[in-house]
């Protein structure tokens, strides 16, 4: 069966179509434009629902209900309540759920849902932005981050998607892990990994690994940039994009390339680790946890052919109201030039429009409450100063009266860009040039204009793994007189010397030392004796020695000389 999408989910939050029983009385949490307040993330969509308690006092649940197909869910569900309960001591910072197969009924249809408490809170990367010039607070928190995720492998466990919207920190600094839709468990390693987590913060050959080390690569990359924050809060300024902390997914895939790991070189308090997640972003998912702890120093390069960077655009056009529509209920970023702003100042709701939205066709960021003070005080009266201005968001598209739009929660996630950065955002990535090998020949210079081309010839192959292959010489253009080619091949001292009248000497008897793989061939009668000269006091001629004396000779020389050899 479909699944619905969010805005059945909504209206039926709104209706209160709930079927489980805890939640049959339970009220939806609303905005300041009556929709039920809603988050998104992997698989699901969150709910806030407040049911009344004993006493007269209230309770609120964390409601998901699912838009997205997962495999075995109820399965998975089921094993992460037992072991959240078997391990409630050790592990506080998980939170008690419960897997209801009929929670909710959209469309007439019965729908599953998870139900959780709720866990009051900021997301990571608000409450960094927030206490940014704090360090001992980062600190504090990151130190829970780094244990947490210790104590969750040491349990055989391990979240699967540790990143900025899974971590929520409360008043006392505190932190808590919620959605666990990618845990794993021993238990359910037969089912496989059901997602890859948050790119900004996964090992770019993750895949579909399935193990207790999911969150290692994660939690150093946490870890790092909290402490590197710590020493350094413009970090946060220059590559905090509000999809992550500091690291994106292109610094992982090539770390050589990434402005980010140039810069954090530059910390010496961080320098070494900085060095290690670079190794362990070229290395094998497999080695990468040995090259994190630093017990192993070299690294297997990484055999998998993944791009350099995500295909496609980073963001969305915020124009595009058909793509934009085709995205309701998924997290984006998107990018685009403001076109009005407008402050409906009775309910302190602010309204930046990317087109005509009397129209119909356009998209827009709504902010209300709070938020509106803020973009006043930063912007002028009404935002006017946004006005024109190229600007950046990453959020849930939702949707009123069936027009996309993206609720602004903190006014720090609206970035203001320039038109060449925009540009950039939207741009499909370039085709990267391959390096030339160091071995290659060069090309030949281009003759100049006035002189004539000189035919082109083939250059030999580079070599292949360090090895050159065999290439036969090229062919004489004109046939070449065998003697002439046989005496250059084989003449010698020997051969040079005039031969004798004498007879050939014996042959040798037969034994090992004159075994032969091919036998030579018997040799020719002795020549005539040479005529009386015409005046006996001048030198004597040598004379002319045809091919078959000078084969006789290169024999004779090979016998003797594996005749030696064997010796």
């Amino acid at each position: 069966m479909k699944l619905p999408q969010l805005i059945d989910y909504q209206q039926a939050v709104q209706a209160k179509l709930f079927a489980d029983p805890a939640l049959r009385h339970g009220t939806p949490i609303t905005n300041p434009l009556k929709q039920a307040t809603v988050v998104s993330g992997g698989f699901a969509l969150t709910f806030r629902v407040e049911v009344p308690a004993a006493g007269g006092s209230r309770k609120q649940f964390a409601v998901r209900c699912f838009h997205k197909q997962g495999t075995r869910l109820e399965e998975r569900y089921a094993a992460v309540a037992d072991f959240i309960g078997q391990h409630r001591k050790n592990l506080d910072f998980l939170t008690d759920v419960a897997y209801v197969p009929a929670g909710i009924q959209v469309n007439g249809n019965l729908f599953p849902i998870v139900r959780m408490p709720w866990v009051g809170g900021e997301r990571l990367d608000a409450w960094v932005e927030d206490h940014i010039e704090e360090p001992h607070r980062l600190d504090r928190v990151r130190q829970q981050v780094k244990r947490a995720a210790h104590r969750l492998r040491a349990a055989g466990a391990a979240h699967g998607d540790l990143q900025h919207g899974n971590i929520l920190v409360d008043q006392h600094d505190h932190i808590h892990l919620v959605d666990y839709d990618g845990m794993y468990l021993p238990v359910l390693s037969t089912l496989g990994a059901a997602e890859r987590g948050h790119p900004d913060y996964q090992h770019p050959d993750r895949g579909e690994s399935f193990g207790d080390h999911l969150d290692v690569f994660a939690a150093y990359v946490i870890d790092l940039s909290l402490e590197a924050l710590k020493h350094e809060p413009r970090l946060w300024q220059d590559f905090n994009t509000g999809e992550n902390l500091i690291f994106e997914s292109a610094d992982f895939a090539d770390p050589g390339r990434s402005e980010l790991f140039a810069k954090l070189t530059c910390i010496s308090a961080v320098e070494e680790r900085v060095r290690r997640l670079r190794q362990a972003c070229e290395a094998e998912f497999t080695t990468m946890p040995a090259i994190l702890s630093g017990e192993r120093t070299s690294a297997t390069p990484s055999r998998s052919t993944r791009p350099k960077r995500p295909a496609g655009p980073r963001a969305l056009d915020a124009h595009d109201h058909v793509v934009l529509h085709g995205r309701i209920g998924d997290r984006v970023t998107i990018v685009g030039k403001v076109l009005g702003t407008r402050i409906h100042h009775p309910s302190r709701t602010t309204f930046i429009n990317f087109g005509d939205w009397k129209n119909g066709k356009t998209f827009r960021i709504v902010g209300w409450g709070p938020v509106t003070s803020r973009l006043e005080q930063r912007y002028g009266t009404d935002a006017t100063r946004l006005r024109g201005s190229w600007v950046t968001l990453s959020g849930m598209i939702a949707s009123y009266k069936d027009r996309p739009q993206m609720v602004l929660d903190r006014v720090q996630t609206l970035r203001v860009l320039r038109e060449a950065d925009a540009e950039r955002l939207l741009a499909p990535p370039e085709p990267r040039a391959e390096p030339t090998p160091q071995n290659a020949p060069r090309a030949a210079p281009e003759p100049a204009a006035s002189e004539p081309a000189a035919p082109k010839t083939r250059q030999s192959a580079a070599p292949v793994d360090g090895f050159h292959r065999w290439k036969a010489p090229p062919k004489p253009q004109k046939k070449d007189d065998l003697d002439q080619r046989l005496d250059q091949m084989y003449s010698s001292s020997s051969s040079r010397t005039p031969r004798t009248t004498s007879p050939p000497p014996a042959q040798p008897p037969p034994g090992p030392a004159n075994h032969r793989r091919y036998p030579l061939p018997s040799p020719p009668p002795a020549p005539a004796a040479s005529p009386p000269a015409a005046q006996p006091s001048a030198p004597q001629k040598p004379p002319s020695r045809g091919l078959r004396d000078r084969w006789f000779d290169m024999c004779d020389q090979l016998a003797n000389l594996l005749d030696r050899w064997r010796k």
